[in-house]
């Protein structure tokens, strides 16, 4: 039986860029063919906010969000 290759992406490999409205950076994991960083049908990112406020319209476009938590291992004794 083959094994499927396996590819480890990690975070810091995606370039960071701020949020429109200037309270975030997102980190643009995959997006469709749209030749903007405005022009898609879908987007999956990684957003670190920096403040509480509102955010920045996409219009016509739905937001799923979720959070995601990330504990480092502890080392071993």
């Amino acid at each position: 039986m083959k094994h499927p290759e396996v590819h480890l992406y990690r975070a810091a490999d995606y370039p960071r860029m701020p949020w429109r409205n200037g309270a975030g950076t997102t980190q643009e994991v995959a997006c469709n063919p749209g030749g903007s960083t405005t022009a898609f049908d879908w987007r999956l990112s990684i957003a670190d906010v920096a403040q509480e406020g509102g955010f920045s319209a996409f219009t016509g476009l739905q937001r799923i969000i979720t959070c995601l938590l990330y504990t480092s291992p502890s080392p071993r004794d």
